[in-house]
């Protein structure tokens, strides 16, 4: 059993490794307009779409890590996700669906009961 997932592991890898194509990072210089010692820069590096297979397929959603270092000492660590406007209306639309069918359930469940 345990050596079975010990020859799965190096072909994920390997299939993980095939398919990541570093694209870049972004950066961003930050200054206070409140505290004139205060600035900081910032490291953002996109995880999703490096990979081919998660950036070919335009409905998923990405992925980004934000690393800032400021002055006054100060380190801050933000992830954000961005999805398409094509899958937030159709999960909107499922949604506003699924809470219809529920009301009407509700309104038959009250009748029902006098």
């Amino acid at each position: 059993f345990l050596v079975s997932k010990n020859r799965r592991l190096p072909r994920l890898i390997r299939s993980m490794t095939d398919d990541f194509n570093f694209k870049g990072f972004g950066m961003g210089f930050w200054k206070s307009a409140v505290f004139a010692k205060s600035f900081g820069v910032s490291f953002r590096l996109p995880i999703l779409s490096n990979f081919n297979r998660w950036d070919g397929n335009p409905n998923l959603p990405l992925l980004n890590v934000v690393v800032g270092f400021f002055y006054p000492p100060l380190v801050a660590l933000s992830v954000s996700s961005s999805m398409p406007l094509s899958s937030l209306k159709f999960v909107c639309a499922y949604l506003y669906q699924l809470s219809f069918y529920l009301l009407l359930y509700g309104f038959w469940a009250f009748f029902r009961g006098l």
